[in-house]
């Protein structure tokens, strides 16, 4: 099965650097990766080098991902703008998250509020990250983790993609990717320079 690699830039790129970040990223072409830059510079990001995605829902921008329910962009609505990215037919990477790894009933809860009413999944992919593991420099629980993201797939037969986010970098991201169908990078992806030289290593082995 690929392997995602979704890179969130958050507000990390500024107007002096935005322009050599997207001339290195691409030098190469990741058929698995995506890049989902801050608003004001989506449109810099049209790309066939990667697939292009958004922080967020917005009605006046069309990408082919979109992220919803990420912890810096966490709003009430969050089944309505499900609803309205795939009546748009954006692919959604929706974010769920718990506060101990042990607690597997709050992943259940929030995906079936945010996706009542949804029974075609098709375009829906999950993205787990545990809120204490967000922006911490504090290890990975490996074992765990692919045992929640195990039961996550499990609500859906095994038949959706699950990513993991949350502390992944240069030394762990290898090892996630072996019990995920993907990761949700954040800081690690701000550095264009270091985020070439993984992405071209593991690319080759996903």
């Amino acid at each position: 099965m690929k392997k995602y690699i979704v890179a969130n830039l958050k507000n990390s790129l500024s107007d002096n650097n935005v322009d050599d970040y997207i001339k290195i990223l691409n030098n190469n072409k990741y058929e698995n990766l995506i890049i989902c830059p801050e608003y004001k510079y989506i449109k810099l990001f049209n790309s066939n080098a990667y697939h292009l995605g958004s922080q967020d829902y917005y009605d006046d921008i069309f990408c082919e991902y979109v992220i919803i329910n990420h912890h810096d962009n966490i709003t009430n609505n969050i089944n309505e703008i499900i609803k309205k990215s795939l009546n748009k037919n954006m692919k959604v990477i929706l974010c769920v998250g718990n506060d101990s790894l042990d607690d597997l009933d709050s992943l259940s809860i929030q995906i079936n509020d945010y996706l009542q009413e949804i029974h075609n999944y098709n375009n829906i992919m999950i993205a787990y990250e545990p809120y204490f593991m967000i922006s911490s420099d504090m290890d990975v629980d490996i074992k765990k983790i692919a045992r929640n993201i195990k039961y996550i797939k499990s609500l859906f037969d095994n038949k959706i993609n699950v990513f993991y986010g949350g502390n992944v970098n240069e030394r762990n991201i290898e090892e996630i990717l072996n019990v995920s169908d993907g990761v949700l990078i954040g800081r690690f992806s701000f550095d264009i320079q270091k985020f070439t030289k993984i992405l071209n290593k593991i690319t080759k082995n996903i």
